[in-house]
């Protein structure tokens, strides 16, 4: 991989940065994008946590200290995620096919927010009870999810927060860089203790994500508006959902 170190910094710099502007770790591109250049796929999903954790951490600073993280809305999806994710880390189900499933689900999702002139006010109205259940199911579901896959699950959360009109984008995105942050340490752990974590490499790497993080954190908190906080979440949606249907179609019909 040292031979094209200098082509994977500043693309693992730009995938930093724009997740971190919405609160999420960017696992997901970085999966891909690392699996492009010929890591294997067995060895990526430890990398992708580990730069997730960088990430998410950072955001999440940024998030909770600008006021965008509200503690009552946020513990019911991590306290039910943190077994899900730890449990379904070790499991071997085809995460493609999954993939494949779950990609049609991100598009949709992408395209009503991309196409939406305004963006989306809070209209979750329902009583604290009903909330506490919905998050619980929500957060063990998408927990559980993220652990198959080796990601955060924040590119979950997010679009499904934002649909619901839960709250604010910026909100949700502090929500989100939570939920990333967690399971990530969380998968992360599992995977330490299957002995299939490698960090050869990582300090470069972790570097160029770090400072990546920092400046889309800032932009997100403190320069986008929540309306164009919505559209970067829409694209990299598209991108994400373009990218896990490719696969998955890929490997259901050859």
């Amino acid at each position: 991989m040292t031979d094209i170190i200098w082509i994977v910094v500043p693309v693992l710099f730009l995938i930093a940065l724009v997740y971190s502007s919405v609160g999420l770790g960017g696992g997901s591109s970085y999966i891909a994008f690392l699996y492009l250049f010929g890591i294997p796929l067995s060895r990526i999903p430890p990398i992708a946590l580990f730069f997730n954790i960088i990430v998410a951490s950072i955001a999440f600073s940024r998030f909770y200290k600008s006021g965008y993280f509200k503690p009552k809305f946020a513990f019911p999806f991590l306290i039910a995620s943190i077994p899900a994710t730890f449990f379904s880390a070790q499991l071997r189900i085809d995460e493609k096919l999954l993939a494949f499933v779950f990609s049609l689900i991100l598009f949709l999702a992408a395209l009503i927010l991309l196409f939406r002139g305004k963006d989306i006010k809070t209209r979750f109205s329902l009583d604290s009870k009903s909330i506490l259940v919905i998050s619980f199911f929500l957060g063990g579901g998408l927990g559980f999810l993220a652990g198959i896959i080796g990601i955060g699950g924040g590119i979950f959360l997010g679009p499904v927060l934002l649909l619901m009109g839960f709250s604010s984008p910026k909100h949700i995105a502090g929500i989100c860089s939570a939920f990333v942050l967690i399971n990530s340490v969380v998968g992360l752990s599992s995977y330490l203790i299957q002995g299939r974590v490698e960090f050869s490499v990582l300090f470069l790497l972790g570097l160029a994500v770090f400072v990546g993080g920092q400046i889309g954190a800032y932009f997100g908190t403190k320069r986008l508006s929540s309306l164009l906080l919505q559209k970067i979440f829409a694209i990299i949606l598209l991108i994400v959902s373009v990218k896990l249907g490719v696969n998955g179609a890929f490997y259901l019909f050859n």
